[in-house]
């Protein structure tokens, strides 16, 4: 179990990061669950820096009987004619289990990433996200009514495509109130886990839920319970 709940955490808080539009400043609030338990909080920032520059901050803590996860993340990146670039990424997990930190610099040919101390060079042939960045990028192309999407991004410190698409519409009742979303599946192949997001319209298209499957089961269950736009 204590691996599922990990590698659940994992799902939840790479899947958190959202930017309107024009990329509007927020701070956002979540509940986490685990087969019905609750299991922590998360907050997500969006800030303009003074360079310029965006940058999107992750902040959790969760607990569940004996086990435990504490982690922070950031990505910074510029913004163009509703396009980012990933200019640099920093995660890092304490808890249960092993730690990990990962951080990557990118250019326009090039990804330097040093995971858990081991380091690589990625060349780069396109726009290559971070498990913050990618986010961003996935719900702008959603307010673009596309119904498909494929992102290059560095996960755990290697390169993998990640693949997502739109399910329909649906109403949903949350801690936060009463909205409407689209419903997105994230697509694997020979798996048995699922992975289901809602964005919401009226929000500016943020995330406000997102359930995690594994074998047709529900194991966890993300939704949100505060937002303020800045």
């Amino acid at each position: 179990m204590n691996k599922i709940l990990i590698a659940t955490v994992v799902v939840f808080f790479a899947c958190l990061a959202q930017a309107s539009e024009e990329l509007q400043l927020f701070h956002a609030n979540y509940e986490a669950y685990y087969q019905g338990a609750h299991l922590g909080n998360g907050v997500r920032k969006l800030e303009r820096l003074p360079n310029g520059k965006y940058r999107m901050s992750s902040e959790s803590k969760l607990r569940f009987l004996l086990i435990s996860d504490t982690r922070h993340e950031a990505t910074e990146f510029t913004y163009h004619d509703g396009k980012l670039q990933p200019v640099s990424y920093y995660f890092t997990r304490k808890g249960t289990g092993r730690d990990h930190q990962m951080l990557v610099y990118f250019s326009a040919r090039q990804a330097w990433v040093n995971y858990d101390n081991k380091k690589k060079v990625i060349q780069v042939k396109e726009v290559l996200f971070d498990p913050l960045s990618y986010q961003v990028q996935l719900r702008l192309d959603v307010m673009r009514d596309k119904s498909s999407f494929t992102y290059p991004a560095v996960i755990k410190g290697n390169l993998r495509q990640l693949d997502f698409e739109v399910v329909g519409e649906e109403f949903l009742k949350l801690p936060y109130g009463k909205v409407n979303t689209i419903k997105l599946k994230k697509v694997r192949k020979n798996s048995k886990r699922e992975t289901y997001i809602w964005l919401a319209k009226e929000l500016n298209y943020i995330l406000v839920r997102l359930q995690q499957k594994e074998n047709g089961n529900e194991e966890a269950d993300l939704r949100l319970a505060r937002v303020k736009f800045l």
